[in-house]
C-alpha cells in the first residue's frame, strides 16, 4: 500500500518532467529561428547591398551554419534527446524543488517525501515512518504537478521570431530580389559577384571543351545600350584584345591548348564571369605496319610496309594492320561499307586483317572517352587480278636455206608461269606434236628465242606446216589460265622460188662488183690527175689536201660496196650448200669468198693513212712516191675486180647449171612414180591423176625457163662452157608431158604411161648429159696445159733476167754496150707483159690461182719499168735494186705458179679417180708428218750442200742474189721442193682443222711459217747458218708431231667424216635482229632490284614496249 502511493508520487514527477522537456523544445525552436533568421538577414542584406569578396562572404557562410549548429544544438537538439531519454533527464529532486518553487502550498513537502521514502530502509520503526509518508502523500496527491510548465512563456519567444521573420516576409514580397541575390552571393561565396555593367557579357560558344594541341576560339556577343570600343579576355593573368566581327561579336583564338584553363572578359571597366575550359588529350595515330601474306602459289616472299596506306597488292593477299596510337582506346577500321573487328593488343595498340580480292578504299578513325572519330585517314589499296598471260611471237623466216623458223617470243604476266609449249604439225596430219620450252618460271616477263627446225619433219612437197604456240600462268587456284598465239603456216618455197631468189642476189653482187670497178677506174684516173698536179707544183696545197680525203672517202664507199658484194655471196652459198652441190663447187665458192675478201687488202687502207700522212707532213717527195704506189694498187685492185666479176659469172653458171640438172633428175624420179602409178589406176583416178601430171609439167616448164636463163647467163662469159643442153630433147620432154595430160583427159592411163615413162627417161639423160658436160676434164686439161707453159716461160724470163743482171754490173755505164742492154731489158719487159696477160687471161677461169699472183706480175711489171727508167738514166745501182725486186717477184711467181699447178693436177687425179662428185682426199694418199720429216730431212742435207758451194763460188765483194748462172736453176727447183714440202704440211694442218684438233694444227702451223722463211732465203740466195739452224728446228718440231700422231692413231680408231652441215652458220645473219635486242633488254634484266610489286608491273611494262618497239 505505502509502496504504491509512493509510485503514483513519482509517476506525477515524470510527467512534469516531460512537459518540462517539451516545452524547452518549443522554447529553443523559436529562439533558434529568430537568431538564424536574424542572421541570415543581416547576412543578405550585407551581400546584397556590397561588394563583399569571396574571403568575407565565406566567413559569412561558415558562420552562418556555426550559429544554426551552435543555437539548434543547444535549444533543440538536446532537450529533444532528454526528452526521449537518450540524455539523463533532471532528478526527481530537482523536479521536486521546481514544483515546490511553483506551488507555495507545496514547499518543501514533496522534497522530504521523496527523501524519507528512499531512506526508509534505514529505519527501526518503519511503519511509523510509512505512515508519516503516507500521510503526506496524501496531502500532495490533489495538487497538479504538471501546472508548474505553463506554455504560454513561449509567447514572448514567439514574438522574437515574428519580428525577423515578418521583416523578411515583407522584403520577399516587396524586393525578392535582396533575397535572391544575398543569397545566392552567401550561398555561392567562391563564385565573384562583379559590379554590374549597362551591358552583357554572352559567351556563344555551346561547349567549353578544347583538344590538346589544337587551336580553340572563344566567342563573345555583347548587348546593351550602351557597347565598349575594345573587348578583352583574360587568360592566365594576360589580357588579349578580342577581334570583332560583324553583329556585335567578338572572337579570340588560341593556336595551342595543352592543359585546362579559366578566362574572363573585360570591357569599359566591367568584368564578365569567369569561365574554365577543359582540354582533353587528343587520340591520334603514331604509326602503323602492314603485313602482306601473298597467295602460297605467287612463291613470293612475304613484305611489311611501315606507315604505307596506299599499296597495291595480288588477289587472295591477306593484310594485317598494326596499329599504335596515343591517347586511345577504340579504333574503328572502315572498309568500304563494312566495319572491321578490331583487336586491341594493349593500351594503345590494335590490329586488324582482311583478305583482298578485290580493291578497296578503307579508313581509320581513332576515339577516347571524350573525342569520337576526331581524325580519320583515308587509304586506297589497288588489288592486282591475277589477269591472263600474254604471249606474243615475231617470227623470221629463214630467207637463205629456208630450213629454220626463227621466233622471238615475249610472254608476260603479273607473277610468273607454270609452262610454254609449242604445238606444231604438218597440215594434213591430225594430231600436233608438243615441245615444251625452257622458260624461267617466277620472271613476270621474258623474251625467248626459239628456233623452228621445219625440215626435220620432212614435209611432203607442197604441204604445210602448222603451229603455234601457246602459254600457262602460276594461277593455281584458278586452273592455270593460259594464253595462245594464232595459228601460223609455213612453206617451203620451191625449185622456182629459190632460183629466183638466187638469180636476184646474183645480179645484185654483179651489179656491186661492176659498180665497184668502175669506181676503181674513177679512182685511178683522180690519182693520176693528183700525180700530175703534184709535179707541177713545188708543195702540195689545201686542194691536195682535200683531194686526197675525197679519195679516202671514195676508198671508204668502194670498201663498203665489196663488203655488202661478200656478204650477199655468202648467204648464197649457205642457201645452195644447203642442196646436193658437188664439192669441187664447194671449194669454187670458198676460193671466191676468199678472193672477195681479200679485193679491198689492209696494204691499200694502210697506203691511204700514209697519203693522209705525208699530206700533212708536206712532203712532195714522199706523197708523190704513195700516189705512185697507190696507182699501182689501184690498177691491181682493177684487174681482181675484174678477175672477181668474170669468176663469179662462171660459178654462177656452174652452180644453176648443177642444180637445174638435180632438179631434172628429181622431177624425173617423179614422172616414173606417177607413171607407176598411172599404170596401175582405174579410171576413177583420172581426175587426180591429171592433176598431178599437171603439177609436174608446171615444173617442167619452170626447169626449161631456168635452162634458157643458164643459156643466157653461159653467153655473157668471155670463155663460154658446154652445158650439154640438148636443145631438140628439151622440147621432146615437154611434148611427152603435154601428151601425157592429154591422154589422160581422154580416160587413157596406159598410153599415158608410156607418155610419162619416156618423159622420165629423156629428163634422165638430159641430166646425164649436162653432168657429163659439167665433169668433163678437157678445159681443166687444157688449162693445166696453158699454166704449163706459162710458168716454163716464166722461169726462162728469170734466167734471162738473172744473166742480164750479171752483164750489166759487168758493163761501165760509158760503155756502147749498155744501150743494148738497156734493150734487152725493154724486151724482157715486153715477153713478161705477154706472161702477164696470158697469166691473168688463165686467172679468169681457173679458180686455184691465187689473187697474189695477179699482185706479184704488177710488182714484177713495175720494177721493170723502173730498172728500164734508171738504166736510161745510167744510174746502175738503183736499177740494180730494182731489178733484183723484179727477180724476187719471178721467183714468188714460179712458186705460187707451181703450187697452184700441182693443186690442178692434184684435182684432175681426184676426178679421173672417182668422177665429179667424188670428194677431196679419194685417191690421193693421207700426208702423214713421218713423210714429211723425211723429205725435210732430206732438204737440210741438200742446204747444207748448197751452203758450201755458195761460200766456194761466191767472188770477194759479191751480195747475196746474185750468183754464177749454172746454179739458178739448182735454186729454183729447191725452192720449189720446200714450197711442196710446206704445200704437204698445210694439206695436214687443214684435216686437222677440219677435226677440230687445235693445238695439233697450231704447231703445223708454226713449222709451216718456219718452211716458208727458209723458202724466202732460197729464192733471195741467201742460205747462211741461221738458215741451217732454222732446218734443225723445223726437224725437232716434226719429231714432236710425229710422236704426237703415233700417240693419237694408238688411241683413236679412224672415222670416216663427211661435209660438216653449215645450217646454223646462217644464224649469224638472220639473227642479227633478235641478238642485238638481247643483248640491250637482258642487260636491264640481269639489274633486279627488290622493287614493290607496283614498280615491278612498270618495269615489265617497259621492258614488254621496249620489245615491241624493235620489232
Amino acid at each position: 500500500m505505502a509502496q504504491n502511493t509512493v509510485n503514483i508520487l513519482k509517476n506525477k514527477l515524470q510527467e512534469f518532467i516531460k512537459k518540462y522537456y517539451l516545452n524547452e523544445i518549443i522554447k529553443g525552436v523559436f529562439i533558434s529561428l529568430s537568431v538564424i533568421l536574424i542572421y541570415f538577414l543581416f547576412a543578405v542584406l550585407l551581400n546584397y547591398y556590397t561588394s563583399l569578396t569571396t574571403v568575407y562572404r565565406k566567413i559569412l557562410f561558415f558562420l552562418l551554419i556555426f550559429v544554426s549548429i551552435v543555437f539548434l544544438s543547444v535549444y533543440v537538439i538536446k532537450p529533444l534527446l532528454n526528452y526521449f531519454g537518450f540524455l539523463k533527464p533532471i532528478s526527481e529532486y530537482d523536479a521536486a524543488k521546481m514544483i515546490g518553487n511553483y506551488f507555495s502550498s507545496v514547499q518543501d513537502k514533496l522534497l522530504n517525501t521523496l527523501q524519507l521514502s528512499n531512506t526508509a530502509d534505514n529505519y527501526v520503526d518503519v511503519e511509523l515512518l510509512q505512515a508519516g509518508i503516507n500521510q503526506k502523500i496524501d496531502e500532495l496527491k490533489p495538487i497538479p504537478f504538471t501546472n508548474a510548465v505553463d506554455f504560454k512563456e513561449n509567447k514572448k519567444y514567439l514574438y522574437l521570431f515574428s519580428i525577423p521573420f515578418v521583416l523578411f516576409l515583407i522584403i520577399w514580397i516587396f524586393s525578392p530580389k535582396i533575397v535572391q541575390d544575398g543569397s545566392t552571393k552567401l550561398i555561392n561565396y567562391n563564385k565573384e559577384f562583379l559590379p554590374k555593367a549597362p551591358f552583357s557579357f554572352n559567351l556563344q560558344n555551346k561547349e567549353l571543351t578544347a583538344i590538346k594541341g589544337e587551336p580553340f576560339t572563344i566567342q563573345l556577343s555583347l548587348e546593351g545600350k550602351t557597347l565598349p570600343k575594345n573587348v578583352y579576355v583574360i587568360i592566365d593573368g594576360v589580357k588579349h584584345l578580342l577581334i570583332k566581327a560583324e553583329n556585335n561579336n567578338w572572337t579570340y583564338t588560341l593556336t595551342s591548348t595543352n592543359k585546362n584553363f579559366e578566362f574572363q572578359f573585360y570591357a569599359g571597366g566591367f568584368y564578365s564571369n569567369k569561365y574554365i575550359v577543359e582540354v582533353f588529350p587528343k587520340p591520334t595515330t603514331q604509326k602503323f605496319e602492314v603485313k602482306l601474306s601473298y597467295p602460297s602459289y605467287l612463291n613470293m616472299k612475304n613484305t611489311t610496309l611501315e606507315n604505307i596506306g596506299n599499296f597495291t597488292v595480288p588477289e587472295g593477299t591477306i593484310i594485317e594492320w598494326k596499329v599504335y596510337t596515343e591517347n586511345t582506346n577504340q579504333l574503328h577500321f572502315i572498309v568500304g561499307d563494312s566495319v572491321l573487328n578490331t583487336k586491341q593488343l594493349d593500351k594503345n595498340a590494335f590490329s586488324a586483317s582482311y583478305k583482298a580480292n578485290n580493291s578497296f578504299n578503307y579508313k581509320l578513325a581513332v576515339s577516347n572517352d571524350k573525342i569520337k572519330n576526331k581524325d580519320t585517314l583515308s587509304f586506297y589499296v589497288d588489288v592486282i587480278k591475277d589477269r591472263h598471260p600474254s604471249i606474243i611471237v615475231t617470227t623470221v623466216l629463214d630467207t637463205i636455206t629456208f630450213k629454220n623458223i626463227y621466233c622471238k617470243i615475249d610472254i608476260s604476266d603479273d607473277y610468273g608461269f607454270s609452262a610454254l609449249k609449242l604445238f606444231v604439225k604438218s597440215e594434213n596430219a591430225q594430231n600436233y606434236q608438243t615441245k615444251k620450252l625452257n622458260i624461267l618460271y617466277g620472271q613476270p616477263e621474258q623474251a625467248l628465242y626459239f628456233t623452228i627446225e621445219a625440215d626435220s619433219f620432212l614435209l611432203p612437197e607442197d604441204e604445210k606446216l602448222v603451229y603455234y604456240f601457246q602459254v600457262w600462268d602460276n594461277d593455281k587456284p584458278h586452273g592455270y589460265k593460259s594464253s595462245k598465239t594464232f595459228t601460223q603456216q609455213y612453206k617451203k618455197p620451191g625449185f622456182s622460188e629459190l632460183s629466183e631468189k638466187t638469180d636476184k642476189n646474183n645480179q645484185a653482187i654483179k651489179d656491186k662488183l661492176s659498180e665497184s670497178l668502175d669506181e676503181v677506174k674513177k679512182l685511178k684516173k683522180e690519182i693520176a690527175d693528183l700525180k700530175k698536179s703534184l709535179f707541177e707544183k713545188e708543195k702540195p696545197d689545201w686542194q691536195d689536201q682535200k683531194k686526197i680525203q675525197q679519195l679516202m672517202e671514195k676508198e671508204k664507199q668502194l670498201e663498203k660496196m665489196l663488203n655488202e658484194a661478200s656478204e650477199i655471196n655468202k648467204q648464197n652459198n649457205f642457201r645452195q650448200n644447203d642442196e646436193n652441190v658437188s664439192q669441187e663447187i664447194l671449194q669454187k665458192q670458198q676460193m671466191l669468198n676468199e678472193l672477195f675478201d681479200k679485193v679491198m687488202t689492209e696494204e691499200m687502207k694502210k697506203m691511204y693513212e700514209e697519203l693522209q700522212k705525208m699530206l700533212e707532213e708536206l712532203n712532195k717527195s714522199k706523197l708523190e712516191e704513195e700516189l705512185e704506189q697507190a696507182e699501182l694498187t689501184n690498177e691491181e685492185l682493177e684487174k681482181e675486180l675484174d678477175r672477181s666479176i668474170e669468176m663469179f659469172k662462171q660459178l654462177e653458171v656452174e652452180q644453176k647449171a648443177e642444180q637445174l640438172k638435180n632438179e631434172l633428175e628429181k622431177l624425173a624420179k617423179k614422172q616414173e612414180e606417177l607413171a607407176e602409178k598411172t599404170e596401175k589406176s582405174n579410171k576413177s583416178d583420172a581426175e587426180d591423176l591429171n592433176a598431178e601430171q599437171e603439177k609436174l609439167n608446171k615444173q617442167y616448164e619452170d626447169i626449161k625457163k631456168q635452162l634458157s636463163e643458164l643459156e643466157k647467163l653461159n653467153n655473157e662469159l668471155e670463155n663460154k662452157k658446154d652445158l650439154g643442153i640438148d636443145q631438140e630433147k628439151k622440147e621432146q620432154i615437154s611434148q611427152e608431158l603435154q601428151k601425157a595430160a592429154e591422154t589422160l583427159d581422154s580416160n587413157k592411163p596406159k598410153k599415158a604411161s608410156d607418155n610419162q615413162k619416156k618423159a622420165a627417161n629423156d629428163m634422165k639423160e638430159m641430166a646425164q648429159q649436162m653432168q657429163n658436160s659439167m665433169s668433163s676434164g678437157k678445159q681443166q686439161a687444157e688449162d693445166v696445159e696453158a699454166l704449163k707453159q706459162i710458168l716454163k716461160n716464166l722461169i726462162e724470163s728469170s734466167f734471162q733476167q738473172e744473166d742480164l743482171m750479171k752483164r750489166i754490173q759487168q758493163t761501165s755505164t760509158k760503155d756502147p754496150t749498155f744501150v743494148k742492154l738497156t734493150q734487152e731489158q725493154k724486151l724482157i719487159q715486153e715477153n713478161t707483159r705477154i706472161i702477164k696477160d696470158s697469166l691473168y687471161a688463165l686467172s679468169k677461169r681457173v679458180f686455184q690461182i691465187s689473187h697474189i699472183i695477179n699482185k706479184e706480175l704488177t710488182n714484177l711489171d713495175y720494177n721493170l719499168d723502173k730498172a728500164i727508167y734508171y738504166l736510161a738514166e745510167r744510174q746502175k745501182q738503183v736499177a740494180a735494186a730494182k731489178q733484183q725486186a723484179a727477180m724476187t717477184a719471178y721467183n714468188n711467181l714460179a712458186l705460187l705458179l707451181d703450187e697452184a699447178l700441182q693443186q690442178m693436177q692434184q684435182q684432175m687425179q681426184q676426178q679421173s679417180g672417182k668422177g665429179s662428185c667424188k670428194k677431196p682426199g679419194g685417191n690421193s694418199p693421207k700426208p702423214s708428218v713421218s713423210d714429211i720429216k723425211k723429205m725435210q730431212q732430206q732438204m737440210a742435207k741438200q742446204l747444207e750442200g748448197l751452203k758450201k758451194a755458195l761460200e766456194g763460188k761466191k767472188k770477194p765483194g759479191q751480195k747475196p742474189g746474185k750468183l754464177p748462172g749454172k746454179m739458178s736453176k739448182h735454186m729454183a727447183q729447191m725452192a720449189a721442193q720446200q714450197a711442196a714440202i710446206r704445200q704437204k704440211l698445210q694439206e695436214l694442218q687443214n684435216q686437222l682443222d677440219g677435226g677440230k684438233k687445235g693445238s695439233g694444227a697450231k704447231k703445223l702451223k708454226e713449222i709451216s711459217d718456219l718452211m716458208e722463211q727458209t723458202e724466202k732465203d732460197i729464192v733471195n740466195n741467201n742460205v747462211t747458218n741461221e738458215t741451217l739452224k732454222r732446218q734443225q728446228e723445223i726437224l725437232t718440231r716434226l719429231l714432236e708431231s710425229e710422236k704426237a700422231e703415233r700417240e693419237q692413231d694408238k688411241d683413236n680408231k679412224r672415222k670416216a667424216q663427211t661435209a660438216e652441215n653449215i645450217d646454223h652458220e646462217v644464224n649469224q645473219y638472220l639473227q642479227n635482229y633478235f641478238n642485238k635486242q638481247k643483248k640491250q633488254t637482258e642487260y636491264l634484266k640481269t639489274i633486279t632490284p627488290n622493287y614493290k610489286i607496283y614498280y615491278k608491273k612498270k618495269v615489265g611494262n617497259y621492258f614488254l614496249n621496249l620489245t615491241k618497239s624493235h620489232e
